[in-house]
């Protein structure tokens, strides 16, 4: 294998020269040693051409592959020898040769330059002096196409500041303002090469160009800088996968940063620059405000994985303040754009690459699988919680069965909570009704033009009326009926014939909780329940609470960063929380008894819905169907309404307002609820029939509004409202929504 390796390098030995290889016409850049990427050797190759065109002088570089010690007498040797070899001595020319170890870790650069090119004030010591300058930093940390832009940009300005380089003919260097002149190429007709004719100030851009990343539409570059720019540009590119453009256009009316700065997110989104789930890219824009191009914007804009990974806003902007600005004044647009280049290319280290790799595949892995993992958990969380805990026992109904009557043990109340599943305004509506049933309170209309406000009149609770006395037989209360009671008497007076208008019985809203409290502890305590309906509510609510708020901070963090990753995550969060808050609703949990009362009712109920379906009045539900458990018609009212059956109400009142219409039947002989009714004061509880009650009881027509009724009643226990008042050769990345830009005016 030694052998092998020794052979093998004698024969690269044998390659490099001299001897060297025929020169081509139209190349002056030979990288045989494979130092530069494609379009660095393209951008560099045509900047010596052009270089050779406007100073008469040729300037070349060969790059090779010495196994021997790099040292640099070594390579100013190998430089003479190639001026010699492809008779460049009578000329005005000068070549660059770099020895580079085999390894690719060191290289020496040798100079040499033709007789004729002292004249011109570039002999062997300066542009030996020139290149070391230009390139000994770079050399040392292996930066070969900085040092090659570096150098080739610095021969190219020693040439063109004597006045004795430019070709018989050319123009004449203008100056950008009194006192600072600064050297600007006059380019030849259609621009400088690769620019084109200038085109319309962007947005929209025209496309790019494939392998372009410099167009300068304000022609305020030197082919020099925009060589020099291409080759740094496409070294950042190789080492880092990042992508840069620069581009320059004439635009008077871009007069501020701001607006600068939408120009350059335009470019970016336009063209895609940076990679496509990366969003690595910079664009570096001049808006020039006239075409002598000494004022106007500049704008250093950064995709959001570029500005987290290398540079971000701030030290674009103080890029900007600090180095391009005091040039910009001074007019020197090409030193601006080469020292910002300098900066971003010192930064673009492999290391801040591998940074960014790791980010997005770190990114990656959290939005496609954590996010999805995350909202699996949380949902099969919740989901097996309510199979565990919060799914009824299964108990056999079927929509065949009837029952003659409610289940003795419950009240009205109790039996819409078991029905719901949870408290709910039906069961305080309930409460209410079955209260005023018993002749405890009474409901009056406050005001004939406010039909959903309703008023509270205390009554007396020592009625000897025989169907109250069946009604608190019948309909007894627990410990929430006698606490809403109380807490009514105690708004409106202990005495009965107090009257609580609807502001008072704001009051009461403060309470409805606690009688929400008392009624799930009631059904709780008699084993219909595994716990307190709310409790269960509750608890899931708030872990849906604390999920949806966690996905609301994961998805402002996913586009602050910005991460696409951290965004799905927190959508996926908050997609669970929705689940969550949803399951929360069903997760009170009846026991078996409980779901054998749920079934028991249901049947009551469907029995309920059919005896209504065919009465001509809720007398009728209770005499003519011969149905002994309901022994007065509020009984049956109030249970309707604790099932849900309120529309099934107020058709049979309609049909008993109609036979009282059409004489069928007497005006007092069927029944309404006279413990609803219009206007305050003293009434007596129980009821009677429409003819003893005052016109509009119920509706402004003939016809009773029971849905209206109920609406109104369920309005008691509202709290109060709170006061106030109000009022193309990119690789597809973007702006994302999370860049930044930096840069001002000049």
């Amino acid at each position: 294998m030694v052998t092998w390796l020794l052979a093998f390098a004698s024969v690269v030995a044998a390659a490099a020269g001299p001897p060297f290889p025929d020169p081509s016409p139209d190349r002056l850049l030979y990288d045989t040693a494979d130092l530069f990427p494609r379009e660095a050797r393209r951008a560099s190759n045509q900047a010596l051409n052009d270089l050779r065109e406007r100073s008469g002088a040729s300037l070349v570089v060969y790059t090779q592959v010495k196994p021997v010690a790099v040292a640099p007498e070594a390579a100013d040797a190998d430089a003479a020898a190639l001026l010699d070899a492809w008779d460049l001595g009578g000329t005005d020319a000068a070549a660059l040769v770099w020895n580079v170890d085999e390894a690719g870790q060191r290289a020496a650069i040798g100079t040499a330059t033709s007789s004729s090119l002292p004249a011109r004030g570039l002999d062997d010591e300066r542009l030996r002096s020139i290149v070391e300058g230009a390139t000994t930093d770079d050399l040392a940390a292996g930066r070969w196409l900085a040092a090659l832009t570096r150098s080739t940009v610095a021969i190219s300005l020693a040439l063109a500041a004597d006045p004795t380089a430019a070709p018989s003919g050319a123009a004449p260097t203008p100056s950008c303002a009194a006192g600072s002149p600064q050297p600007v190429e006059t380019p030849p007709p259609g621009g400088f090469p690769g620019s084109g004719p200038a085109p319309a100030a962007g947005p929209p851009y025209p496309d790019p160009v494939d392998g372009q990343v410099v167009y300068d539409f304000a022609d305020v570059l030197a082919p020099a800088t925009e060589a020099g720019a291409t080759s740094t540009i496409a070294g950042i590119e190789e080492r880092t996968g990042a992508e840069l453009v620069v581009y320059t256009q004439v635009k008077p009316e871009s007069d501020s940063p701001a607006e600068a700065e939408q120009d350059a997110i335009a470019l970016m989104d336009q063209w895609g620059v940076g990679r496509a789930g990366f969003d690595d890219g910079l664009v570096i824009l001049f808006d020039m405000a006239e075409p002598d191009g000494c004022h106007g914007q500049v704008q250093l804009y950064a995709g959001p994985g570029y500005r987290a990974t290398f540079l971000a806003n701030e030290e674009r902007q103080a890029i900007f303040e600090t180095e391009m600005l005091p040039l910009l004044r001074d007019c020197d647009i090409q030193g601006a754009l080469q020292v910002a280049l300098e900066r971003v290319d010192a930064n673009a280290t492999p290391e801040h690459a591998v940074t960014l790799e790791r980010g997005r595949q770190i990114d990656a892995v959290i939005g496609l699988l954590v996010a999805p993992l995350a909202f699996l958990l949380l949902v099969a969380w919740a989901g097996r919680s309510w199979l565990r805990y919060g799914k009824d026992p299964i108990y056999l109904d079927d929509p065949s069965i009837h029952m003659p009557a409610p289940p003795a043990e419950l009240t009205p109340a109790a039996g819409a909570l078991l029905v719901d599943g949870r408290s709910s305004r039906r069961t305080l509506t309930t409460a209410m009704l079955h209260l005023a049933s018993r002749g405890e309170l009474a409901f009056r209309r406050h005001d004939e033009l406010l039909r959903d406000k309703v008023g509270v009149q205390l009554l007396a609770a020592d009625s000897d009326d025989p169907q109250l006395i069946r009604n608190r037989r019948k309909l007894p209360t627990t410990e929430a009926e006698e606490y809403a009671l109380v807490r009514l008497r105690a708004i409106g007076g202990s005495g009965p014939g107090g009257y609580m208008d609807p502001d008072d019985l704001l009051q009461f809203g403060k309470f409805v909780d606690k009688f929400d409290d008392r009624l799930e502890a009631h059904v709780a305590r008699q084993g219909w329940f595994r716990e307190m309906p709310g409790k269960s509510v509750e608890r899931w609510s708030y872990r849906g609470g604390v999920a949806l708020v966690a996905g609301f901070v994961l998805g402002v963090l996913g586009v602050t960063l910005p991460s696409s990753g951290v965004l799905l995550l927190g959508v996926a969060v908050g997609a669970a929380s929705v689940v969550m808050l949803i399951l929360a609703r069903v997760m009170p949990a009846r026991t078996m008894p409980g779901a054998m009362l749920f079934a028991m009712l249901a049947a009551y109920k469907r029995t309920l819905h059919k005896t209504m379906a065919g009465a001509r009045s809720m007398d009728q539900v209770v005499t003519e169907t011969r149905l002994p458990w309901l022994e007065t018609p509020d009984q049956a009212a109030v249970w309707s309404i604790a099932l849900g059956l309120k529309d099934d109400v107020q058709r049979v009142l309609e049909r008993s307002v109609e036979d009282v219409r059409e004489g069928r039947v007497a005006p007092g002989a069927v029944w309404a609820p006279v413990w609803y009714g219009s206007g305050g004061g003293s009434s007596p509880g129980g009821s009677g029939g429409f003819g003893g009650l005052a016109p509009g009881l119920m509706s402004a027509s003939g016809v009773p509004d029971f849905g209206g009724m109920m609406s109104a009643i369920g309005t008691i226990g509202d709290s109060p409202s709170p006061s106030g008042s109000g009022s193309g050769g990119f690789s597809g990345g973007s702006s994302g929504g999370g860049g930044g830009g930096s840069g001002g005016g000049f």
